[in-house]
This record gives C-alpha cells, structure tokens and sequence, in this order.
C-alpha cells in the first residue's frame, strides 16, 4: 500500500486558471493571474486574510468598479472539475491506497469547493495551507501532512501541476508525478504499479 498525495487547484479541480479571464470580461479591462497573484492572495491563502478582505484589496489595487461579492462569485464561477482525476482517486482508494490532499488553497474556497463537489471522502486526511498557515514547497508542509497520514516520504507519491512543489516533494524523498491531465497521470500510477 502506498500513500497517493493529490493537490487541489488545477489537478483535482480546476482553480484560478481562468478566473483573469471572466473577471477581465466584467471589468473590462486585461486582467493577468500576475494581476491576481499579489501579497494579498498569499496572506489569505495562509489564513492571515478573509475571502473578502483578498478581493477588496485586489479591487482597490486596479481601481476596478465592481462589488467584492461579485468577484467572489466570478471567482467561484471558475472552479469545476478537472476531467477524470476525481475517478483516479476513486480508483486508487478502491485498490487500499491511503490518500491525502496538499493544497494552497483560501478556507471560503475550500468550503466552497466541498460543499459543491463533495470530494474530501476520498481523503483520509486534506490539509489545506490556510489551516496550517504554510505553502508548499515548504517541506514542513508536506511533514505536517505526514503526521496525519502515518507515513514516511518513500512510502508516498505526490501528485501536483507545479515543477517547485514536485521539486520539494522530491527533495523530502517522495515519488512525485508532474500533473498535466488525468490520461498521462492514469499511465504514470500504471508504470508505478498503483492501478
């Protein structure tokens, strides 16, 4: 039995990748992640600020007019799943793999995303960074994990879109597979054995 480690935004489900762009359209105006990706959204993804507190600073920054709810809700319009990926957790939970969530994620979109895609029963256990106050590639954020789960890093495969986490998962002396779509990581989790 191995310990399968999944994050979230954009492997699981679909995350800010594409918000710029329905925020851009309301606005009117080019909008970037760059545009949404400043202090303010690691202070909430920490949990140093609400949901709200993040857009209305993002808001002031541009000068956009346009009410803080309603980027909330565009924001949360963008969140779907990533095709096939939720049916591999299935699948690896049904083969008596241990699963664990790692996640930079804000706690109004995590209760978000729970709420309307009820995937956390697949996970023994989902640390998110604004609990835990870390971002990955943090190596103390992939150990505080670890704890919960009852396992070592060789004992583990992490699953994650970004080159810097799968970095520092495979400095801790993890397996980690680099996520592009949930066809090329069913191949990888065959050629390990896992499925």
């Amino acid at each position: 039995m191995k310990t399968v480690i999944f994050d979230v935004g954009e492997t699981l489900l679909q995350g800010m990748v594409g918000m710029e762009s329905l925020i851009g359209e309301k606005v009117q105006r080019p909008v970037t992640l760059k545009d949404l990706s400043q202090t303010e959204l690691y202070e909430y993804f920490r949990g140093e600020i609400s949901e709200m507190s993040y857009w209305q600073r993002v808001k002031a920054r541009y000068g956009w007019d346009i009410d803080e709810q309603e980027l909330a809700n565009l924001g949360r319009q963008n969140f779907r799943k990533v095709p096939g990926t939720l049916s591999l957790a299935e699948a690896l939970k049904a083969k008596g793999h241990r699963l664990g969530v790692l996640s930079i994620h804000g706690k109004e979109w995590v209760e978000d995303c729970e709420r309307r895609f009820r995937y956390q029963h697949l996970f023994h256990f989902c640390s998110y960074s604004y609990h835990e106050g870390l971002l990955k590639p943090d190596p103390r954020s992939f150990m505080r994990l670890l704890e919960h789960l009852g396992d070592t890093p060789e004992n583990c495969v992490f699953i994650d879109d970004n080159p810097r986490n799968i970095e520092g998962a495979t400095k801790l002396g993890m397996t980690a597979l680099l996520f592009t779509d949930a066809a090329t990581l069913e191949r990888e989790l065959r050629n390990i054995d896992l499925l």
